[in-house]
């Protein structure tokens, strides 16, 4: 038991000073679903097209947060890029305005046809 007990003891306090001030702003400032990034970013997983609305990309956002009416860029298989603009969001069939990160969601993206997106590309703010 002995062992255990100066294993486990610590005088001193192991963490840095970058360490507190990370931790701080994790815990003070930055909520993950809060879209405080800089940046956003969007993971395609899946495309299907909905006759009369257009197409619809499923996947989650991996930072930031998207909205309704935003301009963003689609890019296709990290070399072609272009402009679009979300038309809608759905998260598990409710309508949303906003998509945060962390979030699985459906972004509505007539402008775009089914050919044109694959499985990983991007939508980037």
């Amino acid at each position: 038991m002995g062992f255990l007990r100066d294993f486990f003891r610590r005088d001193d306090d192991p963490e840095t000073d970058d360490m507190r001030e990370i931790r701080e702003y994790q815990e003070n400032v930055y909520n993950a679903g809060s879209g405080a990034s800089e940046s956003s970013e969007f993971l395609i997983e899946d495309v299907f097209v909905i006759n009369g609305r257009g197409l619809v990309v499923t996947g989650h956002v991996v930072t930031g947060k998207f909205s309704v009416g935003d301009s963003v860029r689609f890019i296709h298989n990290v070399s072609t890029e272009r402009p679009v603009t979300i038309r809608g969001i759905e998260k598990f069939r409710k309508v949303v305005d906003s998509a945060v990160e962390g979030e699985y969601v459906g972004i509505l993206l007539p402008e775009l046809a089914k050919k044109d997106v694959s499985r990983n590309d991007m939508l980037k703010k």
